[in-house]
């Protein structure tokens, strides 16, 4: 006689990962799903900024404008950069 137990190892078998997709592409629609960021559901440390941010300072205006020079333009104003703020500080 037997323990009363049924064997079911040749029924068991493993999870179809395929059939559900890669799970890399679940998360991005997961994470919005539970109210999350994708960081805050993989468990990264979320940076929060207090209240609304507002439009962009100047300066980041500027580097953007300068991002879509062609790349001649980009480096003589990143020359006369460096060449401005190597100067010693008053």
């Amino acid at each position: 006689m037997g323990c009363g137990f049924t064997s079911y190892s040749k029924s068991i078998r493993p999870w179809p990962l395929i059939a559900a997709g890669p799970l890399s592409l679940a998360l991005p629609a997961l994470a919005p799903a539970l109210g999350l960021t994708l960081d805050e559901l993989l468990g990264q440390p979320v940076i929060k900024h207090a209240g609304k941010r507002g439009p962009a300072p100047r300066l980041m205006q500027h580097f953007e404008r300068v991002s879509q020079l062609p790349r001649p333009k980009q480096r003589l104003v990143m020359e006369m950069l460096e060449a401005v703020l190597a100067q010693p500080s008053r």
